[in-house]
């Protein structure tokens, strides 16, 4: 299924302009989700490093997402996502034992998909 979401059944939705800032938890509002069964989101890891990573949440569900820091100080990082109909609330990036992380699993893409 992963396969044929990825190539033919995604719609860009929207794109980080800054994906190397900080990203405070938002609502990015006035995205019409009703014609999509979810998002697939692919986010940057930290700002520290150029790695990638990507989660499918579906609407009305709220998705971790999730990526290692790769330091000496180690940790995870996480972030959450809820899609629904009309917008999509992303929340504050966190730092495994450390709290708030603005850069941490910072969006970079989002997209519409059908299954």
């Amino acid at each position: 299924m992963a396969s044929g979401i990825i190539n033919k059944n995604k719609v860009l939705l929207w794109t980080n302009p800054s994906p190397m800032a900080g990203f405070p938890a938002q609502t990015l509002n006035n995205i019409d989700l009703s014609k999509y069964d979810a998002v697939l989101c692919v986010f940057r890891h930290g700002t520290e490093t150029d790695m990638y990573s990507s989660t499918i949440a579906e609407k009305g569900i709220t998705t971790v997402l999730s990526a290692p820091h790769l330091s000496a100080s180690g940790g995870n990082f996480f972030r959450y996502i809820t899609p629904s109909n009309s917008n999509i609330v992303i929340g504050q990036g966190t730092k495994g034992g450390y709290g708030e992380y603005n850069t941490a699993c910072t969006p970079y893409k989002i997209y519409g998909i059908t299954t």
